[in-house]
């Protein structure tokens, strides 16, 4: 391939790269704008349900962790 046409693939490529970036961009934005960013809100309920259900903590008594070598001396897991 002559350097004229490298040239122009490579061109051609980073306008498509900015182009999808640029889509990407916008739909992005586009959620942080409507609210409706399920992520967001799936990450929220799952914190809410996790520490509802962990309501000791080492200080006060058992954590609930099956896996955790304070609560469960006998749990070999490393």
């Amino acid at each position: 391939m002559s350097k004229t046409s490298k040239t122009r693939k490579h061109a051609e490529k980073m306008k498509d790269k900015r182009a999808r970036k640029a889509a990407r961009r916008r739909e992005y934005e586009s959620y942080r704008d409507s609210k409706d960013n399920s992520k967001r809100r799936r990450r929220q309920k799952a914190t809410k349900s996790h520490t509802k259900m962990r309501a000791h903590s080492h200080p006060n008594g058992n954590c609930g962790n099956i896996g955790c070598r304070l609560c469960n001396p006998y749990n070999l897991v490393f």
